[in-house]
């Protein structure tokens, strides 16, 4: 064969290879479908320490801001009795941990405090368990 044939496709070969190498690095160093982590701010349970409210921070990425979300669910460790319910979940660009804050101010009630400035997905204005002694009306502020 001829020498400018060889070098070629020894040339093509090896762009190849590399470009594989180069794809398999780039593909194992990234999370692309992995679930974020929760990184918890606050988890406070109520007066009788029978339900938690819990505030969590998911950071962002490049297809998603970084948002925080509230749940409630049992107070004890290992108490799966109380299904957690997700009642809060905001963002925004430049998301701050003290942007919501959470206050039980009685045995069924719960304040949540935003800045104004948060996007609201979600905000349940009540959380109903099987006991509806255990019932929890969350109240929501906006800060001025």
């Amino acid at each position: 064969m001829n020498k400018a044939v060889k070098f070629t496709l020894l040339t093509i070969l090896s762009l190849l290879f590399l470009g594989l190498i180069a794809y398999k690095i780039f593909i194992s160093s990234f999370e692309i479908f992995e679930e974020p982590m929760k990184i918890v701010l606050k988890e406070e349970c109520d007066y009788e320490s029978i339900r938690k409210a819990t505030l969590y921070k998911m950071p962002g990425n490049a297809a998603a801001n970084p948002s925080l979300h509230i749940e409630i669910g049992g107070c004890r460790e290992n108490d799966n009795s109380y299904m957690t319910t997700l009642i809060f979940a905001a963002e925004k660009p430049n998301l701050n941990d003290s942007d919501v804050n959470i206050k039980w101010v009685s045995f069924d009630s719960l304040i949540v405090d935003f800045a104004p400035d948060l996007r609201l997905f979600t905000s349940n204005e009540q959380v109903t368990f099987s006991d509806s002694t255990l019932n929890v009306k969350i109240i929501y502020r906006p800060r001025q």
